[in-house]
């Protein structure tokens, strides 16, 4: 009998005692005996992990970055689940936004560390089908071994992972794999999700008719690229007199947010204002005479130093370095012409996610 599916009887005994010239007696007795049927169990998890591994939901990312997801696939402990001879990811599962496993969200590969936490305690084979839209390609899985790429061309559209063997209660797969976000998904300050995803596990044993199956589910949210921009002006000493020199720095930072977002080029200004001649600005009362050394120039980059003339109302070059000078500018012959000045930073291949700059230019406080 196969006692897989339950089993439940009724165990019933009777006994007679039997004595000369007495009228024999007759007891019964019953006694329930049950087999509970054999279940199976199996726990799904998703998660999407920041930069130091840790779980957050929702995620929240900058659309040109890579993330990481896991899955996680549980044959529940006993007694809750017995042994299964199968074991299956599903990814994405129905109810995924669309965005997963398209040009926006891109399937970017395995992370190869994870091959002992892939493989459940009991499994000895394994096959990883990837779905296109040229229709499913099986893969036959190396126990013990680092999941494979899909085959080269392959747009992959989703992917189900299945261990076959003795996989005992308590035993867990883990997968964790990166996906590349699209510039193009969050722009112009904007953002695009929470964007869920869904995954579904299956478990199955001989015997048992029906599968055992769970679902996980966790959110992305994509953010637009951004380039923050801090500058201050800080000038020394606070106070002066007519003939005396002023010390100004203009300290200046771009950090870049996002993993494939960098600035090209880092602009430091000061000037007079168009039409506030003699309106009380800095520029009224003091004369660039200097711009002093040492000129640090970001590693790879092309500085652009120039200078606003009043007479024409042009910028004008005053220097182009590639590398730091330690030698100042001298200005004090246009002077007077002078209303402004302008530092650029450029490197088209890009300067650092956080690059820091700082003019030093030595002003003349005016006697009229």
């Amino acid at each position: 009998t196969d006692l897989s599916k339950g089993y439940a009887e009724t165990n019933e005994v009777s006994a007679t005692a039997t004595l000369a010239g007495q009228t024999p007696v007759s007891k019964n007795a019953s006694a329930p005996f049950t087999v509970s049927p054999t279940v199976i169990e199996v726990r799904a998890g998703k998660s999407f992990v920041d930069a130091s591994g840790s779980e957050v939901e929702p995620l929240k990312t900058v659309a040109g970055n890579t993330v990481h997801a896991i899955l996680t696939a549980k044959n529940e402990d006993a007694p809750k689940s017995a042994t299964l001879d199968s074991l299956t990811i599903r990814e994405p599962a129905t109810g995924s936004n669309a965005a997963y496993f398209s040009e926006d969200l891109a399937f970017a590969g395995f992370d190869p560390s994870y091959s002992a936490q892939v493989w459940p305690a009991g499994a000895t084979g394994g096959t990883i089908t990837w779905q296109s839209a040229a229709g499913p390609v099986t893969v036959t899985l190396v126990p013990g071994a680092a999941l494979p790429a899909p085959p080269a061309g392959t747009d992959v559209t989703g992917f189900e992972i299945t261990f076959t063997g003795a996989i005992a209660p308590s035993a867990t797969s883990q997968v964790k794999y990166a996906i590349d976000t699209n510039e193009d998904l969050a722009v112009d300050g904007a953002e695009a999700g929470p964007l869920l995803n869904k995954i579904e596990v299956e478990g199955t044993r001989p015997n048992i008719d029906e599968p055992a199956t769970d679902g996980a589910e966790a959110n992305l949210v994509v953010v637009s690229p951004a380039i923050n921009v801090a500058i201050e002006k800080k000038l020394s000493p606070s106070t002066v007199f007519p003939g005396d020199d002023v010390i100004v720095q203009l300290p200046a930072n771009a950090t870049a947010v996002g993993d494939k977002t960098k600035p090209v080029e880092i602009v430091v200004a000061d000037q007079l204002p168009a039409g506030a001649a003699g309106t009380g600005t800095f520029w009224d009362a003091y004369n660039l005479t200097e711009i002093v050394a040492p000129i640090d120039v970001p590693a790879g980059a092309t500085l652009f130093i120039e200078r606003l003339d009043s007479t024409t109302g042009n910028w004008v070059t005053v220097s182009t370095l590639t590398d730091r000078s330690d030698v100042s500018i001298d200005l004090s012959s246009v002077a007077a012409t002078t209303t402004g000045v302008r530092f650029s930073y450029t490197n088209p291949a890009g300067l650092g996610v956080s690059t820091d700059v700082k003019p030093n230019l030595k002003f003349e406080a005016r006697s009229d």
